[in-house]
């Protein structure tokens, strides 16, 4: 046989295969399997708090017949813009975060007015918002005890008055510098003053960690955090009320709750079985005791009878 017969024969025989594989592609791609299960794309913010309640999402949609893909955003404005731009179709969202952040208003120092004042604003945004968490993911700000039992200091005012006669430094997250809600607003109710280069930026999850390394003398995180009970680090009482309530609540595209309306009925229910204590011992299992997002959230979704055992 010709060196010529040979590659024809070789030539027919990638072409019948190639062909075979397209058109297999083709089958699975419009096969009912593949094609039944409607898709939903998930966002989160990078704390513990915003990762499980995406994972716990993500599991729930997934038991019910969704096809979920997970995305994580650094930061509030790029989440937000998102779901605005329809790259995310879901997330968990603050009230005030959105009021303060993105509206540019006052915070609203009650929760259901809060979320009232977003949802019709957002109406027109073609974004909506569902029911709360019984849950406030307030900031705070955190010293170590040891400081606070040596000086007094149990509310922000004694520390501020500590604050003004030293060169202290104070660490928080990026958004909370720029955040009109923020550090500034905080100087400005509490009469801080504190220079900036004793300002540092650090990952929402390593400010407790430059509290206890001494890294800064205080820090302003957020109070359902793990390790301020493990690092023996005190929140200060916010005695002039000047962070508002923060609480957890999905926020979804009008346009896709329309067309699968069960997802407001499942995270309605999701919401229901959520508490803080139940909640505060999910975050402690991932931080404390460094299970899996994923385990942990599948794991209270089993129990709570939202989803079968796998």
């Amino acid at each position: 046989m010709s060196r010529t017969v040979i590659f024809m024969v070789l030539f027919q025989l990638i072409f019948i295969l190639a062909s075979c594989e397209k058109e297999e592609k083709e089958i699975t791609r419009s096969s009912p399997e593949s094609s039944a299960k409607p898709e939903i794309t998930i966002g989160s913010k990078s704390p513990t708090e915003q990762r499980m309640l995406m994972k716990m999402t993500s599991l729930l949609l997934s038991e019910n017949g969704f096809s979920v893909n997970e995305i994580s955003f650094r930061g509030s404005l790029n989440i937000r813009a998102a779901l605005e731009e329809g790259i995310i179709d879901q997330y968990w969202e603050y009230p005030n975060t959105a009021r303060v952040f993105y509206h540019h208003h006052p915070p609203i120092y009650d929760s259901q007015l809060a979320l009232q004042s977003v949802s019709k604003e957002d109406e027109k945004k073609g974004v909506k918002w569902l029911k709360s968490l019984d849950l406030n993911s307030t900031w705070a700000i955190l010293i170590k005890s040891e400081l606070a039992k040596q000086n007094r200091i149990k509310k922000i005012s004694d520390f501020v008055q500590y604050a003004n006669k030293h060169d202290i430094k104070l660490a928080t997250n990026e958004e909370f510098l720029v955040r009109k809600d923020g550090l500034e607003h905080v100087q400005q109710i509490y009469h801080f003053a504190i220079d900036k280069k004793n300002i540092i930026s650090v990952e929402s999850m390593l400010l407790p960690q430059a509290v206890k390394d001494s890294r800064v003398d205080a820090a302003v995180g957020v109070a359902p955090d793990s390790h301020i009970k493990e690092y023996n680090l005190t929140i200060l009482e916010d005695d002039k009320h000047v962070f508002p309530p923060y609480n957890p609540t999905p926020v979804i595209d009008k346009e896709t709750l329309e067309r699968y309306p069960k997802i407001s009925k499942l995270l309605n229910r999701l919401v229901e079985k959520i508490n803080e204590k139940n909640f505060m011992e999910m975050i402690d299992q991932v931080e404390m005791e460094h299970k899996d997002v994923s385990v942990v959230a599948q794991e209270f979704l089993i129990d709570t009878g939202l989803i079968k055992s796998k």
